[in-house]
């Protein structure tokens, strides 16, 4: 078995740091708590660049743990303990003696100090199991207390001598070639069969090995999924662009380079945020779309109500309407002109039939009235405004006082004014 456990040592040391502390952890406990459990899952993430925040630090398998190698022609005998102190409620300065043939069988009542002496051996001796503490004398204060002690009386090959041994310090090496036994230090399966098998002390830390490693594996991976990014935020920025290619693409190969390349914006970039932004604040992009699109439904109001006006209205009403308004500016302006004309000379102006004659006379002193017959053309239309330019345009070279008329229209001659007498 100490040829086992030195090959487990030099197997220890080509593994991680963590590792080598998980074996010597499964070494010197039977069952690792979930305190353990939790260390070595932070060592193991420390060994991969994750920082512990409690600065837990490794201790590999160390030879001190375990029994240390002894020469096959070597024998060691033990012949006693004594002067045993701070060991629970046990007598200081007692000895107990070992037969170094047969067997020695030690018995007593319950809290005499067997299970006392058997923890002390287990520890100087560098047991499996180290699990158990000693405890010192409950019934001293604390002053006069102090670490487990005691003197073993061995023999190496045929020379006696005395080792010390201090709980908390190195064992002395030859009493690492005792082996230590008991219920804490052994593994019993029972198989299919109801076969009773025992594993030898070192030879299951590599069973149990593999199961620490597939319990930290699920405990890394359940850490894992918890932290993982929730990319579900860019998938807006997703697209040709090189922005979006890069986050849909995002692994552990994406470098910080990369992302630092198209996090920085160039002078344009920058000036064009601004504008952006600027135009922004100025303008509410909401309100305006809200005011355009009532606009669009006015808009569009008014033009299905022309179309369904229009669609009213045939071609026929079009052209009537279109001649009383013609007829309706025409009378306007031969009125208006008449107003002029009318503030110029104080004419009467008489309409003629189309193909009357008409005629202009003049109110001017006797001798001097002049007539200027015309007559039109039969075949010409006059209409009234026609005349009325006609007549405007004689009348500004007539003398003062005239009248328009046709030949049925005779001019009145003034009557001279009456004499006083």
């Amino acid at each position: 078995m100490l040829s086992l456990l030195q090959e487990i040592l030099n197997w220890s040391q080509g593994l991680p740091a963590w590792q080598s502390d998980a074996v010597a952890r499964l070494l010197a406990k039977q069952t690792l708590t979930a305190e353990d459990q939790d260390d070595l899952f932070a060592l193991l993430k420390a060994a991969n660049g994750i920082p512990d925040p409690k600065g837990r630090k490794p201790n590999p398998l160390t030879a001190d743990q375990i029994p240390a190698p002894v020469k096959a022609t070597t024998h060691v005998e033990l012949l006693a303990m004594k002067n045993m102190r701070h060991v629970n409620a046990i007598a200081e300065n007692q000895r107990l003696s070992f037969s170094p043939d047969g067997m020695t069988v030690i018995y007593g009542d319950n809290g005499s100090g067997k299970s006392g002496y058997s923890r002390v051996l287990k520890r100087a001796c560098r047991a499996r199991d180290q699990m158990e503490a000693i405890h010192p004398n409950a019934a001293l204060p604390a002053s006069q207390t102090g670490k487990a002690e005691s003197v073993f009386e061995i023999k190496i090959d045929g020379s006696a001598q005395d080792e010390h041994w201090t709980d908390g310090k190195a064992a002395p090496a030859a009493l690492s070639s005792f082996v230590i036994f008991d219920s804490h230090c052994a593994r019993a399966y029972l198989d299919s069969e109801d076969d009773f098998s025992y594993v030898p002390y070192g030879l299951d830390v590599f069973e149990r090995l593999a199961k620490v490693c597939k319990h930290l594996k699920t405990a890394i991976e359940t850490e894992h999924t918890q932290s993982a990014a929730d990319l579900t935020a860019f998938v807006p920025l997703h697209g040709d662009t090189a922005v979006g290619k890069l986050i849909s693409g995002l692994s552990a190969k994406t470098t910080q380079a990369q992302i630092e390349a198209l996090a920085t914006l160039s002078q344009e970039d920058s000036a064009q945020h601004s504008a952006l932004d600027k135009s922004l604040k100025e303008n509410n992009p909401k309100e305006k779309a809200i005011q355009l699109r009532l606009r669009a439904r006015r808009v569009a109001t008014i033009a299905t109500n022309a179309i369904n006006k229009g669609a009213l209205v045939d071609n026929t009403v079009v052209v009537r309407l279109r001649k009383l308004a013609d007829s309706y500016r025409t009378a306007k302006s031969a009125a208006a002109l008449a107003a002029q004309l009318s503030n110029l000379r104080k004419v009467k102006i008489c309409c003629l039939a189309p193909g009357e004659k008409f005629g202009v006379s003049c109110s001017t002193p006797p001798g001097s009235l002049r007539q200027n017959p015309i007559r039109t053309r039969p075949s010409q239309n006059w209409e009234p405004i026609h005349l009325v330019r006609y007549v405007s345009n004689l009348l500004l070279t007539a003398p003062p006082v005239c009248r328009v008329s046709s030949p049925s229209f005779k001019p009145r001659q003034r009557k001279p004014p009456k004499s006083a007498d």
